[in-house]
């Protein structure tokens, strides 16, 4: 999975979460075992991949795992991983390394890995006008003192656009549309692209539409069934 691919899909992975507790009430799934389905479509409308995301332990504390799985157009499995989320009295809280492909860190097993992250969190009510919390990681790889590389991704320009109902192939939801903005660098590459994303309380993510910096469409995820 591309960097990019993971950091949207994380992202709308967290905001899909939730823990059976009235603090973490709000627009993310609400039940273990029910298990969320997306198509992903390049600019043309093509399906290029599906998604499957899913709460499968809740410990009885404030921390629970969640799932994701990828497939590809032909629905063949080409990815699945795991992360941690923390619910807390404002929200739900998580850490912004859970962004980081682990695949491309085991690339540099023998080098100094050094990475810096922050806490994003998703408050359980939004309304129109509000702007989110903003996240940034950090990593530098470096050899014998000598620095090799550096990413950073920062998830920034968080406001809430709009709310009302919203039609996806999964159904007819009431829905808040959220847009923000995603960047990258690593050495002399820097990219950067817009998103606007809704959601739906104790469902989570509904749409996500991805773009370019000049407002070109990439992408589309659209939650397709709930089961």
């Amino acid at each position: 999975m591309s960097l990019l691919k993971k950091s949207i899909a994380i992202a709308t992975a967290f905001l899909f979460c939730s823990f059976i507790n009235d603090n973490c009430a709000g627009y993310f799934l609400s039940q273990e075992g029910v298990v969320l389905t997306y198509k992903e479509e390049n600019s043309k409308g093509k399906i290029e991949s599906y998604r499957e995301s899913s709460v499968v332990e809740m410990s009885g504390g404030n921390i629970f795992k969640l799932n994701m799985k990828q497939f590809d157009n032909k629905k063949k499995p080409t990815g699945d991983f795991e992360f941690e989320v923390e619910c807390t009295p404002n929200g739900i809280k998580i850490d912004m390394m859970t962004f980081v492909d682990q695949e491309m860190l085991a690339a540099y097993e023998n080098m100094t890995v050094d990475i810096t992250s922050d806490d994003l969190t998703l408050p359980s009510n939004m309304n129109i006008g509000d702007q989110l919390e903003e996240g940034e990681v950090t990593i530098t790889v470096s050899t014998e003192g000598m620095q090799v590389m550096k990413i950073n991704t920062r998830l920034t320009n968080r406001q809430v656009l709009s709310t009302g109902k919203y039609t996806v192939e999964a159904g007819i939801y009431d829905a808040v549309c959220v847009s923000s903005t995603i960047s990258t660098s690593m050495g002399f590459m820097n990219k950067s692209y817009t998103t606007k994303q809704w959601f739906a309380k104790d469902i989570g993510e509904l749409k996500t539409e991805t773009y370019t910096e000049k407002g070109k469409l990439i992408s589309t995820s659209e939650l397709i069934s709930v089961k």
